[in-house]
């Protein structure tokens, strides 16, 4: 469904890179966005989305996740969606890597 590239920054916050497929697969979005861990709640700010290959910002609105109940959840709807997954899935692999190490 996408692939994944990772980027590290400081601390808490790094950058991920992921392809994001919309229209049922047939649109292929290749996707930017830095990810912030919030430690209080636990929950994942995810903001300056971009497209790969461009420095401009995309335009989408910074959202926020977390893990429930095994499954990645908007914080604000209590919901899952495909974009979320993509971008929780990212952010497991990036949390594995840095575990390996």
């Amino acid at each position: 469904m996408f692939l994944i590239k990772l980027s590290d920054m400081q601390g808490d916050s790094y950058t991920i890179a992921f392809n994001f497929l919309a229209d049922d697969g047939r649109l292929k979005v290749h996707l930017l966005a830095d990810v912030e861990l919030h430690h209080s709640q636990p929950y994942y700010i995810i903001r300056n989305f971009k497209t790969i290959g461009r420095e401009t910002s995309s335009g989408l609105p910074e959202i926020r996740l977390k893990r429930s109940k095994g499954l990645w959840v908007h914080t604000d709807s209590g919901k899952v969606s495909d974009f979320g997954n993509a971008i929780g899935q990212a952010i497991d692999a990036y949390e594995q890597s840095q575990q390996a190490n």
